[in-house]
């Protein structure tokens, strides 16, 4: 019993020295517990290093996927950490399934897409920190179907319902790649988003000389877009699409359609004293759209429309020429457009009023052509 105790002592011994001798844990070096990698998301649209508009992108997505490597500080070794995994928004943080940790004595890279990897890929994720790493379309491209959120009854965006599943057209957002020392790291991986593709949005309204007709929309379409398109994020720039489109199908539209015959009615204004409110416009669509510039005479919004009984046709086009008078009363051609491009990362919202000129009737009697007199005397 005493040799046994004697080894239990000198076994004690030896794991106190070796201690004392510096041999600890990667947790203990740092001399703090290990951290689980967590993400904060936000679209260019908050605080911290985000811009002063961001808002979270939960305003469009609930979910996105990352991309992420590490290389060690120690012999330069290439190692995956997330490889498309899909991370979650629940009660308010984005969750993923089997947390990674930070590599004290490593750098790492992330990039990420949302809502998912199904249309555009990052073409470096061997190795994320490379440079020549790019945000690019799968093989064959992209191609819009034609989504609109909108019914025509709502006065705001609806911006969420873009997810590219069950047939339906997706917002396909991107982030500015992040890259963080292991060991000095961030407290969340902050993941700045930005759309690329372009957004229409059209709304309808009605000017004041209308407040007491009832004016209804029937039917909007925006005709003439291309639907197709490659993409590679490295040509993108503020005067530069990152998008080729093309046309794919020849009957491809933008549109919205009354489910019933008469239509859906415009709002009407207020009056508070000498105040007037016009009435709150109403979006009819809400679709995103490649994007490409926009050709003379081929793209063009097409309006239907009843005030009372009464039925109208429109129909706009983003670029037209325009025969104008000069001011020496000669005819000049000017080239006018709604839209001269979308651009990849912009909104356009098409604002149309129902303003019509109303038929007015004056009426005057024409005098007699002639005038017979005949003078008799009777006696």
């Amino acid at each position: 019993m005493r040799i046994q105790n004697l080894i239990i002592a000198v076994a004690a011994v030896l794991l106190t020295s070796c201690a004392q001798d510096g041999i600890l844990s990667v947790r203990e070096k740092v001399n703090e517990p290990e951290q689980p990698i967590n993400f904060s998301i936000y679209t260019d649209m908050a605080t911290k290093a985000f811009p002063a508009n961001a808002e979270s992108l939960t305003s469009y997505h609930d979910q996105f996927v990352v991309f992420s490597t590490k290389t060690s500080t120690i012999d330069g070794t290439v190692l995956s950490v997330f490889n498309g995994d899909t991370v979650y928004s629940k009660a308010g943080s984005w969750e993923y399934k089997d947390l990674r940790y930070w590599d004290k004595q490593a750098n790492f890279s992330f990039v990420a897409i949302s809502p998912s990897a199904k249309y555009i890929i990052y073409n470096k994720t061997d190795n994320v920190a490379d440079a020549s790493g790019d945000y690019v379309t799968v093989a064959g491209g992209y191609t819009l179907v034609g989504t609109n959120l909108q019914d025509g009854t709502r006065t705001t965006e609806v911006n969420k319902g873009f997810t590219g599943e069950n047939g339906k057209d997706a917002d396909l957002m991107t982030a500015q790649k992040n890259n963080q020392n292991g060991a000095t790291h961030d407290a969340t991986v902050d993941m700045l988003f930005n759309h690329i593709l372009a957004k229409l949005n059209v709304t309808i309204g009605k000017a004041k000389i209308l407040d007491t007709m009832n004016v209804y929309i029937k039917k909007v379409e925006v005709l003439g877009l291309d639907d197709h398109g490659t993409y590679a994020q490295k040509d993108y720039n503020v005067t530069n699409s990152g998008w080729s489109s093309s046309k794919e199908d020849g009957s491809y539209k933008l549109s919205w359609e009354a489910e019933n015959t008469d239509g859906v009615l415009l709002n009407s204004g207020t009056t508070n004293g000498l105040t007037y409110t016009p009435g709150a416009p109403k979006y009819f669509i809400e679709s995103l759209v490649m994007p490409q510039s926009i050709e003379r005479d081929v793209e063009a919004l097409r309006l239907e429309y009843a005030i009372n009984d009464q039925d109208y046709k429109y129909q706009l086009k983003f670029k037209y020429n325009d025969t104008l008078k000069d001011i020496n009363q000669q005819d000049s051609v000017v080239l006018r457009a709604v839209f001269p491009e979308f651009m990849d990362r912009n909104k356009y919202i098409l604002k149309l009023t129902i303003d019509p000129e109303a038929i007015v009737f004056d009426a005057r009697a024409a005098a007699w052509t002639e005038q017979i007199d005949t003078t008799l005397i009777v006696k």
